[in-house]
């Protein structure tokens, strides 16, 4: 586990509440910057080969539906063995 910069951290959810932003424009920046605040590694660039992709952004995928077809896909965020992030967007509209 990472050794953690509570002070990175802070900033970095000071950022990501006054951003409003979209989940596409800013997942990518968010994740970079919470594997620093927390002394992680980031995710690495992806290769041509989808199945070397061990940890990365927008790993392709195929999801399996019930009759057998299939529909290409993407996972936001993947770490093999770890964990699989799909980012939403959560700014709340006034109202």
């Amino acid at each position: 586990m990472g050794t953690g910069d509570n002070h990175k951290l802070d900033d970095l959810i000071t950022e990501a509440k006054a951003s409003g932003g979209s989940e596409r424009a800013n997942y990518q920046i968010l994740i970079i910057e919470l594997c620093a605040a927390l002394g992680l590694p980031r995710p690495a660039m992806s290769a041509e080969e989808n199945t070397s992709n061990d940890y990365g952004f927008d790993r392709r995928v195929n999801f399996k539906h019930p009759d057998g077809t299939t529909t290409p896909g993407w996972m936001d965020c993947y770490k093999r063995g770890s964990f699989i992030l799909e980012a939403k967007q959560s700014a709340q509209t006034a109202g």
